[in-house]
């Protein structure tokens, strides 16, 4: 892969097909195909090219699975290590706008068996995981070949998952609580999210209700 594209891109680039590897019969679609794109694939409806909206390109969204017997996409967002709440943040964005275009995209499991793993790209070793449904987030070792035996590799990913540690997921609580406490995101009479009850942010609330607002007015 070339050097040119960047760590961070070559990184996106190699989850997303080690992603693919372990669904081989489902359609993934990875970094750089936009929402737009997204819903033409999954439902056949062409939607308008709007910068910053159907323009957005999830990381990886998986389009050949269902849950409960509905059709759903399992859907992730790829940040490094200490970027997590931002990967969050970022995927419930994608997944609201998608939804609103109909495709019925949902957080990705963590459990899933493709976004656990130890990558070699370029000089360096990537473990990347998955701490919560819909973030793949990852470390680099650099100047790092990927271990050969199990145990070794194991031991790579489980030292990134320490890193993951009380103390990230404190801090990514805070950030969280302040985010969502933000004046800009208040609306009057409306009672916020509560963040300590739903972290995730999966009831909308104030977080993102200009956001949808706006959205809407476009259609």
């Amino acid at each position: 892969m070339p050097e040119w594209l960047g760590k961070g891109t070559r990184i996106h680039i190699e989850i997303g097909v080690y992603y693919q590897s372990k669904h081989p019969k489902d359609y993934v679609s990875s970094n750089y195909v936009s929402i737009q794109k997204v819903v033409l694939q999954a439902n056949g409806e062409q939607i308008p090219r709007i910068p910053g909206i159907t323009l957005l390109r999830p990381d990886i969204i998986n389009l050949g699975q269902n849950a409960d017997g509905k059709p759903s996409a399992p859907h992730y967002e790829i940040k490094p290590l200490k970027s997590a709440i931002q990967a969050q943040l970022q995927g419930t964005r994608d997944r609201i706008l998608l939804n609103i275009f109909g495709v019925n995209a949902i957080p990705g499991p963590s459990s899933d068996l493709g976004v656990n793993g130890v990558l070699q790209v370029g000089d360096d070793a990537v473990a990347f995981f998955s701490p919560i449904d819909g973030v793949i987030t990852y470390q680099i070792f650099e100047k790092t070949k990927v271990p050969e035996d199990e145990l070794s590799y194991n031991a790579m990913l489980e030292e990134a998952k320490q890193e993951y540690s009380q103390e990230y997921q404190t801090a990514y609580q805070q950030s969280v609580e302040k985010f969502m406490s933000a004046p800009e995101y208040s609306l009057p009479n409306e009672s916020k999210t509560d963040s300590s009850t739903d972290p995730t942010g999966s009831g909308i609330g104030a977080l993102f209700s200009n956001f949808l607002n706006a959205v809407l007015s476009l259609l």
